[in-house]
């Protein structure tokens, strides 16, 4: 049996309790304090692997913290099918985008979220490349059409060209027919929007009002 006579090695006030094995114990309200800084530094190193799958996903760090959590819709994270926001700036788009991309970081899926503007720079830059056999031909356009899961930002902020509606149909297309997650947000409404892109986006998500 353990005997009280050892004194809180911490705090050297409280009585602790020696063991058998002769350690000094804490007593019980440092014992308590203990198990919530040792319950913090898992929650902390946990929260640092989470924000290193954050960056390499893609998520601004501004948006670290969001979470599905933080609306009001009791909307879960689906894996096999996306999501469509379109409307007016400031209304919390991107912050729902980065939640979807969280959410399914937890649940073990790897995520790429970009902007509109930067997919259409990257793949304009691959094609130069591709020109001058620099660079394998999918180089990039593969990466975003067969990423599990894409999360697509700003749809409809630049100017639409010959090469940016190629290329978003081929990433669009290309999910479609291989059933992998495309979720994307808007500041124009539907009707703006090149058919053909708009009826695989119809098929590939869930329309949510924020």
């Amino acid at each position: 049996m353990s005997q009280p006579n050892a004194v809180c090695r911490r705090c050297q006030q409280n009585p602790a309790r020696r063991s058998e094995a002769g350690d000094d114990l804490l007593c019980e309200s440092c014992a308590e304090a203990q198990r919530s800084l040792t319950v913090t530094r898992v929650q902390e190193s946990r929260l640092a692997r989470l924000e290193a799958f954050q960056t390499e996903a893609g998520i601004p760090p501004a948006f670290y913290h969001a979470r599905l959590t933080d609306f009001q819709s009791g909307i879960k994270a689906d894996p096999r099918r996306g999501f469509r926001i379109f409307g007016k700036p400031r209304i919390g788009k991107t912050h729902f985008m980065c939640a979807v991309g969280t959410a399914l970081i937890l649940e073990g899926y790897k995520v790429r979220f970009i902007t509109v503007p930067e997919l259409i720079d990257e793949l304009r830059l691959a094609s130069q490349f591709d020109r001058m056999d620099c660079a394998p031909k999918p180089w990039t356009a593969q990466k975003f059409s067969t990423v599990p899961i894409l999360l697509l930002d700003d749809l409809g902020t630049s100017r639409e060209t010959a090469f940016s509606a190629e290329s978003l149909f081929t990433v669009f297309n290309h999910r479609l027919n291989h059933r992998l997650h495309l979720s994307v947000t808007g500041n124009i409404s539907l009707r703006e929007l090149d058919v053909r892109l708009l009826g695989r986006l119809v098929d590939m998500t869930t329309e949510v009002i924020l």
